[in-house]
This record gives structure tokens, C-alpha cells and sequence, in this order.
């Protein structure tokens, strides 16, 4: 890994740490981490709820009976890569659409009613940043206890393809669809729909164990254990300030700093 590389993973570790001490200050003073109140959770529609567990449903099934080998050939080419990103990335965006159009019943406020607003949005971005740090620390330990179930068919495919198939242009397209589409598909579909609707009927912590559990479920083995500490902070973070925006930024930079740091330790990846 380059010098730069180490010296900004370092960095970023650092942060981390720093946030939790400033939690276990807060902790051992008894003082609130933040200086508000919780959010009243809104009622979700039976609509939002029904096709929260369907899409979940579905989802579960497919990675839970999916045949283990590797997900991207070797030979893939760079149009091979790119229909497979603008598939993946159109299933999303009708997928987030579709959560969008049952959640908003058929008026903005509806979606503003679940957080899905910019009012505040520099206190959420910065809420999403420390969230993000935060994550770092436990998201490392536990991926690292899984080194030893991990193999070429478990990585992602999007890092795959980083692997096989790094014009450019193959880049921009990964970094869209992970760094931007995904954490908006996902949060809105697992914080806004599914942890939403679960907080009606349960207490904070088993809606965060239970909506975390599923959210990791769905990413497949091993990396559902690395990924439980990031959702139950994405969880707790939706939960305790409202904010859509706070958990899209956090998930956005945990997907966004994985990826540039797996083109760093390999310079000679990204061709033109």
C-alpha cells in the first residue's frame, strides 16, 4: 500500500477513535450525544411496510441460495462491466422510486414526515461524517475476525470488477452506483421503510438489532458480520436525529473511502 494510503487509513482510524472516546466522556458524564430530543417515529403505511418485506424477502432468498463462486469473470470486458453496472443501477433507481411513490402517498410531506428533507442539512451532513468515523474502528475488528471464511468468490462483485475491468470509465460508473445510488436505495429502503415501520411496534434497540441484522443478512457471509457495527451506527443514527440525509452521507462515505482505498493500494489499476 502506498505511503499516502497508509498515512490516510491511519488518519481516518485516528477520527474514529477520537469519536468514541468523545462518546465514553459523554457516557461516563451521563451528558446526552446530542442536544435534542428524539424524533417522533411516524406511522408507516401498510403499502411501505407490505413491500418492505417483500423486497426483503426476495432479497434474503437470493443471496442465501446463491451458488458460491466467483461472481465476475476474468475475461469481462469493459462494455461486459458497464451493462452490468446500468442494470444493477436501473434496478435500483425503480426499486428506490417505486419505496419513494408508497412512502410519499402521493404528497412531499409525506417524505418529509420520515426525515426525507434538507432542512438542517449541514448538521446532518456533519452527523453522517462522524458517524461514518465511528464506523471504522468496529467495522475493521470484525472483518478482520472473518479473514479466515473470506475468499475470491466472497468479495463484492464491484470489487471485482476494480480487479478485472479499471478503465476509467468502468471507475466512474462503480463509484455512482456505490457512492451515491446505493447509500439513497438502501437507507430509504432499510432505515426509512423497514427500520421506520419496526419502531412502531418495538422498543429502539431490538428495531436497531432486528432492521441492522437484515440489512448485513442481505450483503451475504462473511461480510454480514463486518457490516453489523456500520448498520446498527446507520440505524442509531436515523434513529436518534431523523435525519435520511445523516445516514445517506455516512454510508455514502463508508462505500466511497473503501473503494478509493482499494485503487490506492492498487496505483496501476485505473487505465484510461
Amino acid at each position: 500500500m502506498p505511503l499516502f494510503a497508509e498515512l490516510l487509513s491511519l488518519g481516518i482510524a485516528l477520527a474514529g477513535l477520537t469519536i468514541w472516546g468523545w462518546v465514553g466522556v459523554q457516557w461516563l458524564r451521563d451528558a446526552p450525544l446530542f442536544d435534542f430530543p428524539v424524533p417522533v417515529t411516524r406511522p408507516r403505511g401498510r403499502a411501505a411496510v407490505l413491500l418492505a418485506g417483500l423486497w426483503l424477502g426476495q432479497s434474503l432468498w437470493a443471496e442465501w441460495t446463491r451458488v458460491e463462486q466467483p461472481l465476475v469473470p476474468v475475461s469481462v470486458t469493459r462494455n461486459q462491466a458497464a451493462e452490468s453496472i446500468a442494470l444493477n443501477s436501473l434496478i435500483q433507481c425503480l426499486v428506490g422510486g417505486l419505496f419513494l411513490f408508497v412512502l410519499s402517498e402521493g404528497n412531499q410531506r409525506g417524505l418529509n414526515r420520515y426525515g426525507m428533507t434538507l432542512r438542517g442539512w449541514k448538521r446532518s451532513i456533519w452527523y453522517g461524517v462522524c458517524g461514518y468515523l465511528a464506523s471504522v474502528v468496529p467495522v475493521f475488528l470484525a472483518m478482520w475476525m472473518m479473514q479466515p471464511f473470506r475468499s475470491e468468490a466472497t468479495i463484492h462483485p464491484y470489487l471485482q470488477l476494480l480487479h478485472t475491468e479499471g478503465s476509467a470509465f468502468v471507475v466512474i460508473l462503480l463509484f455512482f452506483t456505490a457512492a451515491i445510488l446505493a447509500p439513497l436505495v438502501e437507507e430509504l429502503i432499510f432505515r426509512v421503510a423497514l427500520q421506520g415501520s419496526l419502531r412502531q411496534w418495538l422498543s429502539p434497540l431490538p428495531t436497531l438489532v432486528i432492521s441492522s441484522a437484515i440489512f448485513s443478512a442481505v450483503h451475504g457471509f462473511p461480510d454480514a458480520v463486518g457490516l453489523f457495527p456500520l448498520a446498527m451506527i446507520l440505524g442509531y443514527l436515523y434513529w436518534r436525529t431523523g435525519s435520511y440525509l445523516a445516514a445517506v452521507v455516512a454510508h455514502a462515505c463508508f462505500n466511497s473511502v473503501n473503494m478509493a482505498m482499494m485503487l490506492l493500494q492498487e496505483p496501476g489499476t485505473v487505465s484510461g
